[in-house]
């Protein structure tokens, strides 16, 4: 008889897990459903670039894996979470006296707090105002020791406003300059040279206040020309019909439905659009865009700067609907705090491998978008983005296929200020010029060459 009470509360026990997950498979893992909703772990703030510099001759740091620029961000996180450091003023280096160093330049597309970089709020010993945004990080490997590491703050004005002192070594970072120090490893790789070092261009030599905010130019001229992959851009959702694109847009707006077989959609003349009775929007427009929007009541948490910059670097990284490709290449371009509405927009700018990948005021008409991806929070949710289904590819896809930019950095200067009509670069002094992938229209093969950005507008000259 007790043998009979086991096996029955066995099959019991197998009749519940069977529905429980039959339940799983036709209705979907409710449980796991967070896409919207809060994140459990903190993502650091992806800088645009990393580079390794060596005395004014720099290197960009290109990958996502643990020996290329995520480890390199795990490893600086991990160890001023341990909490010990100090912070105090700098005012004993300069930024160019630094450049001549051996480091570690973290770039970012734009000034933060030192907290949103991180992930977390810091202890700072010193609450001067210039501390309170910056835009690059020096991580000085030349006067590093066996316990300790210098890290440097640095604000968009290039003045060094903040020195770090971390009591533990940055085991990766003193691994990768050494690598870089092999010339043998290093044969072929691009190198870069420090803009404010850098006499051979001579190119504001006229103007005592003009200055670009570049940290490396291209150590380029015409016997060292600068290689790139030729690249087309073409639609993730391949599909000819609507059914097909459907069925392929599934497995990327899934994830956004606590049920996904209670979704509907509709078709219309812009694309295709889904929702469901919980006031979720979602749209796959003609040209490749995705947006969704999620209507909220009734809640007014306010969340910390920090707190915001967490929920948007957990929901790009955790998130199934943003492309891998597109997740690779992001990094935090603009913060604009839109008081109408109460939300606080988040846009990405993209990078392929190396180089800066840039739309045209007519693509982003044709798209309808202002950036490859934008995220906006309101109270303590994220309430609607959108982003690229578009990809970029080689042209040869067996074989890469290599092009030459020949055309030197201070010709592309001269052109701009005749393309902007400068004639006096002290009032109106140029910000940015880098080697560029410049998306024409949707497609089609896409263009490399210098951009300029002159008062928040890129030009192509």
């Amino acid at each position: 008889m007790r043998n009979n009470f086991i096996r029955l509360g066995i099959l019991g026990t197998l009749i519940i897990l069977c529905i429980w997950q039959t339940t799983i498979l036709w209705l979907g893992d409710t449980s796991s459903h967070n896409f919207l909703g809060d994140t459990s772990s903190d993502v650091v703030t992806q800088p645009k670039e990393i580079w390794v510099n060596k005395s004014g001759l720099a290197y960009k740091i290109d990958g996502d894996n643990d020996q290329g620029r995520l480890g390199l961000l795990i490893e600086l996180v991990s160890e001023m979470k341990k909490g010990q450091y100090k912070i105090a003023s700098e005012d004993q280096y300069t930024y160019a006296q630094l450049l001549a160093r051996q480091g570690f330049v973290y770039e970012y597309g734009l000034s933060l707090s030192l907290d949103e970089i991180l992930g977390f709020t810091i202890n700072k010993e010193n609450s001067k105002k210039e501390m309170d945004k910056i835009s690059e990080i020096f991580i000085d490997i030349s006067e590093s020791d066996s316990y300790r590491n210098y890290i440097y703050l640095i604000n968009e004005k290039q003045k060094v406003t903040a020195k770090v002192t971390l009591e533990g070594r940055l085991e990766l970072h003193n691994k990768t300059i050494k690598h870089y120090n092999d010339e043998n490893k290093i044969e072929g790789v691009k190198t870069y040279q420090a803009s404010l070092l850098n006499t051979n261009y001579s190119l504001f030599s006229n103007y005592s206040n003009a200055f670009l905010k570049n940290v490396f130019y291209p150590l380029d001229n015409q016997n060292l020309p600068i290689p790139y992959k030729e690249l087309y851009i073409k639609p993730i959702i391949t599909g000819k019909t609507e059914a097909e694109q459907i069925n392929q847009l599934e497995s990327y707006i899934n994830v956004f439905f606590k049920n996904p077989l209670y979704k509907d959609y509709s078709i219309t003349p812009d694309g295709i659009v889904f929702s469901d009775s919980l006031n979720l929007n979602i749209r796959y427009s003609n040209e490749g865009v995705l947006e969704f929007k999620k209507l909220i009541t009734g809640d007014t948490i306010k969340l910390s700067a920090v707190e915001k910059m967490n929920k948007i670097n957990n929901f790009i990284a955790e998130s199934e609907a943003i492309p891998e490709q597109l997740k690779k290449g992001l990094y935090l371009k603009q913060i604009v705090e839109d008081e109408k509405s109460g939300e606080t927009i988040y846009r990405f700018g993209y990078r392929y491998e190396d180089f800066e990948v840039l739309l045209t005021d007519h693509v982003k008409t044709e798209l309808k978008t202002n950036e490859f991806l934008e995220l906006a929070i309101k109270s303590n949710q994220i309430v609607r983005g959108s982003w690229l289904m578009l990809e970029l590819e080689m042209i040869n896809k067996d074989v890469a296929s290599y092009k030459e930019l020949t055309r030197e950095v201070k010709g592309a200067i001269n052109d701009t200020l005749q393309l902007c009509n400068i004639s006096d670069l002290e009032a109106d002094p140029l910000d940015y010029i880098e080697c560029a992938y410049i998306i024409q229209s949707v497609e089609s093969k896409i263009d490399f060459d210098w951009a300029s950005l002159f008062e928040d507008e890129w030009y192509f000259p």
